[in-house]
């Protein structure tokens, strides 16, 4: 029987194997550490030199500040090619919806006819927080108990109050007529918060009377009707009244028992004021031209805002 070589030496070479296992490992935990604290060393030594390395000092620079602008930018004619399209939206009371815009509003949408015109009737204090939110782009208000802090209010005009009777009323017959000849009668007027209504208050109260208020509502239509049905004396704002449609009633001036109130006009602080949307505000009031409307935007504070319309008259409707 023949003998192979590889099964005589078979555990030599097992045994010698297993010696240069044994021997690599032991290199290699030999090795490895003294390499890394070398490597350590290296380290340290680097950064011993940078912090030898002395730096100079480098001098501040102040920028200046940039140059204050508008909080509402107003576009130029030649800005936007997209300027005659997009919406126009508006919150108001029903008084001015049906007494001063109208003919502002045709005007308004035969000169931009692409621009789609929203209304949102409600009261004053909804519509200044509508502007204030973002809701519409302008609010139009007499009086509310909202600050609109965040909105550039500007004044539009100035109305007066008229008494309104049936025909032959016995204040018809009166040369001129007094609060306490009012006094005398029950009351048809404003919600309170509607067109001046506080002010009514505050006349009656400052000259020691009582105003007997039986009912109210805002708006001028029903308040109209209710005196028709013999309800009481109506006052109302002096625009609401149509000679042509209520020739079943006498309206009688009331501008001495009545302070004037006056209408404004607002929008939030940073909307960008689009070329139509400026058309709009300079068509229902003319003396807000872009000059004020720019100057009214660039305050910071009410008191600032004020100063703007110190000087301005306005007309009375």
């Amino acid at each position: 029987m023949r003998n192979d070589p590889l099964n005589l030496d078979y555990p030599i070479r097992i045994r010698a194997v297993a010696v240069a296992v044994v021997l690599g490992i032991s290199s290699a935990f030999y090795v490895f550490p003294r390499a890394l604290g070398e490597a350590e060393k290296t380290v340290y030594i680097i950064q011993e030199e940078i912090e030898t390395i002395e730096i100079p000092e480098t001098e501040q620079i102040e920028l200046p500040e940039p140059p204050a602008r508008p909080s509402i930018p107003i576009a130029s004619d030649e800005e936007f090619s997209d300027e005659d399209y997009g919406t126009l939206s508006i919150a108001t009371t029903h008084t001015q919806a049906k007494f001063t815009l109208p003919k502002v509003v045709d005007k308004f949408v035969k000169k931009y006819p692409n621009v789609h015109f929203q209304m949102h009737q409600c009261t004053p204090d909804e519509s200044v927080e509508m502007a204030a939110r973002g809701e519409v782009d302008i609010a139009l208000w007499t009086e509310t108990n909202e600050k609109g802090e965040n909105l550039i209010k500007m004044p539009c005009y100035k109305w007066s109050r008229s008494v309104i009777v049936p025909k032959g009323h016995p204040l018809t017959k009166l040369p001129k007529i007094k609060l306490k000849d009012l006094a005398n009668y029950p009351i048809v007027t404003y919600v309170f918060g509607f067109t001046g209504s506080n002010d009514l208050d505050r006349a009656f109260f400052e000259r020691g009377l009582k105003a007997n208020v039986v009912f109210t509502a805002t708006d001028a239509d029903v308040i109209k009707t209710y005196v028709k049905m013999g309800t009481g004396v109506g006052i109302i704002a002096s625009m609401a009244f149509n000679e042509k449609e209520d020739s079943d009633l006498v309206a009688i001036n009331a501008n001495h028992l009545f302070d004037s109130g006056t209408t404004y006009m607002g929008f939030r602080r940073g909307t960008y004021l689009r070329s139509h949307l400026f058309e709009f505000i300079n068509m229902f009031a003319p003396h807000l031209t872009k000059d004020i409307v720019a100057k009214a935007c660039s305050t910071k504070s009410k008191k600032e805002l004020d100063k703007v319309f110190d000087s301005t008259k306005l007309l009375r409707r």
